[in-house]
């Protein structure tokens, strides 16, 4: 079991690395459109850091776990800009055009997975494989269909003002 223990004021699980820890420290607290540099977090992890690594070479798993922590306990999003050795704390809008990319992805990963189940014999399965089959394809067949531009066309039509139950969600793609 993982025990939390609290270093330099900042309760977090015990795994943590103390360079991870130093950055949720740095980035805890960020405010939309905010951006750091790696030269800015890398004056808070100089204490910790082995010799020889920086963020760019074999540190960045450092940042994202640090990235992924932030988004789960502090509810702050930061974002690595592309091309650039910066990071940026994400508006709600970008939060939203961030959510849209992760739906077309889960869209294209679930139809690929179709695909690649469409492939399957599954005249020599033995039962239990081919209900392990069929729920995958149910499960992939699923997330296809809600995470495709009609269906989000059709919720967006409903004018969904809160989180639908299964019941409303397979009514409104009818």
């Amino acid at each position: 079991m993982i025990q939390n223990v609290e270093i330099a004021r900042l309760v977090v699980p015990s795994n943590m690395s103390p360079v991870t820890i130093a950055i949720v420290e740095a980035i805890k607290t960020g405010t939309p459109e905010q951006t750091l540099t790696f030269d800015d977090l890398s004056k808070s992890i100089v204490n910790y850091a082995p010799a020889g690594k920086t963020l760019e070479n074999g540190l960045a798993h450092n940042l994202y776990s640090a990235i992924r922590y932030c988004e789960r306990v502090h509810h702050v999003v930061w974002r690595k800009q592309c091309g650039e050795t910066a990071i940026k704390c994400l508006t709600n809008a970008e939060k939203m055009e961030e959510s849209e990319s992760r739906a077309a992805r889960s869209r294209r990963n679930s139809t690929r997975a179709i695909r690649v189940l469409g492939t399957v014999d599954t005249s020599d399965m033995s039962d239990g494989q081919r209900t392990e089959y069929n729920t995958q394809c149910a499960v992939h067949g699923t997330l296809a269909m809600f995470a495709s531009g009609r269906s989000i066309k059709a919720m967006a039509a409903r004018k969904v003002t809160k989180a639908l139950d299964m019941t409303e969600l397979l009514e409104a793609m009818k």
